[in-house]
């Protein structure tokens, strides 16, 4: 009994009389908050520091690349400028090369000329008879009316069917092959407008524009005569003489310095064809948009009064492609319609031709301009120039209308002819 007391006493006193934790476990458990708090503290600035370093890291990286694409833009445009110089280098050099070989071959022919002219003069007196092919007479009458340069040019032209052959033919195979020196990047619509800001870009001495409109009349007068003769058998646009437009022929230029002599040829179907004018609903309203379409005709009429020509529509394909020049619709045609680009490349390749038998080859360089719907070209002597383009088109029933090649729009299609009031204006 005195054993249980005790000890329920005993538990007692120690429920009551609990003892404090003493002073030296109290200072052990401050100093290990105290290191852990600033190992904590080391983690957090270390986790920062590795922040801001990974940070940095990917700020240079961000640097580098802009830098490298940077690098990478500035080579690709400079490879760009760097073709389109020596693209332009070989398209001049090819350019004058052809002009040279053209009057090498043009100075054989005159030379032949000269000796069908001392035959044509030892005839002249015993035959009088006005035969218009005498090119002594011609050139008698020529120094007698001071140089009547289209009189000269048609007696020429009767002189010179070898060299009107060899210029048709040198025309029609050299469409494809000279293509891409004549237009370049003419798979981009743009191109269109390349001669034309070329021509804007060039700096010309200050003209006359009275002498210069004459100067370009006389040349289109030679060009209409040797088109004449050398299209005459062919199965190509007839040529009318050119019809003198825009500004320059008004009496005025928008800049003094930049003078366009701007030109508009009217063409007609060959024999054995027909165009017929055809309004594109899907043009703009404020601009009157036309399709040229191109009808063969029959011919077995001018076939049997002895004409040396077969019906495109009543002969056999083969016979037609052994023994004629093929059609219109084969040439200068996309699906049955009179195409711009196509017209423009053969307009190109018709001039450079002729260019060596003009009397102006002598004293002026030829440079044909890039030109997607017209064709462009400047003539040097080294003290004057003159820059112009012809422009070429379709007559509208008996009227002073055309639908022309030059363009009223961006991304104007090939088979498409705005209608143009440049020359009713004029007159």
């Amino acid at each position: 009994m005195n054993s249980k007391a005790f000890l329920f006493m005993l538990l007692r006193r120690i429920i009551l009389y609990a003892q404090p934790v003493g002073d030296v476990w109290d200072e052990e458990t401050r100093l290990r908050m105290e290191a852990r708090a600033k190992y904590l503290e080391w983690e957090r600035i270390r986790l920062e520091h590795e922040v801001k370093q990974l940070t940095l890291k990917q700020m240079q990286l961000l640097q580098l690349s802009a830098v490298a694409v940077l690098l990478v833009l500035v080579l690709v445009l400079w490879c760009i400028g760097w073709k389109k110089s020596q693209r332009r280098e070989e398209f001049e050099e090819g350019n004058n090369d052809a002009n040279e070989e053209e009057v090498r071959n043009v100075g054989a022919n005159e030379e032949d000329v000269g000796n069908e002219e001392d035959n044509a003069n030892g005839e002249e007196d015993n035959n009088d008879d006005g035969n218009v092919e005498d090119v002594g007479s011609v050139a008698a009458n020529e120094e007698g009316n001071a140089g009547n340069e289209e009189d000269a040019g048609n007696a020429a032209v009767n002189e010179e069917d070898d060299f009107g052959n060899q210029v048709a033919n040198e025309a029609a195979n050299g469409e494809n092959h000279d293509v891409a020196n004549v237009v370049q990047g003419e798979e981009n619509d743009f191109d269109d407008d390349i001669g034309r800001t070329t021509m804007e870009r060039i700096q010309w001495p200050v003209q006359d524009l009275q002498a210069g409109c004459e100067w370009t009349a006389g040349l289109m007068d030679n060009y209409t005569v040797y088109f004449g003769h050398v299209l005459s058998n062919s199965f190509y646009p007839v040529l009318q003489r050119a019809i003198g437009v825009g500004s320059a022929f008004e009496g005025w230029s928008p800049r003094e310095q930049d003078v366009v002599y701007r030109v508009l040829i009217p063409m007609t179907p060959p024999r054995g064809h027909s165009f017929h004018l055809e309004l594109d609903s899907a043009g703009q309203r404020h601009v009157r948009n036309f399709r040229v379409r191109v009808q063969l005709e029959c011919t077995c009429t001018r076939e049997q009064q002895g004409e040396n020509m077969l019906c495109f529509l009543h002969h056999p394909q083969e016979e037609l492609r052994s023994n004629q020049d093929p059609s219109l619709l084969d040439t200068l045609c996309t699906d049955s319609y009179l195409d711009v680009h196509k017209t423009a490349r053969w307009f190109h390749q018709v001039v450079r031709a002729i260019w060596p038998a003009l009397p102006q080859s002598h004293n002026w360089h030829l440079t044909l301009l890039p030109s997607t719907r017209s064709c462009q070209f400047k003539v040097t002597n080294g003290r004057e120039s003159f820059r112009i383009e012809m422009l070429f088109g379709v007559r509208r029933d008996d009227s002073d209308i055309f639908v022309s090649s030059e363009p009223r729009e961006a991304l104007t299609p090939s088979t498409t002819w705005p209608e143009s009031y440049a020359v009713l204006l004029f007159k």
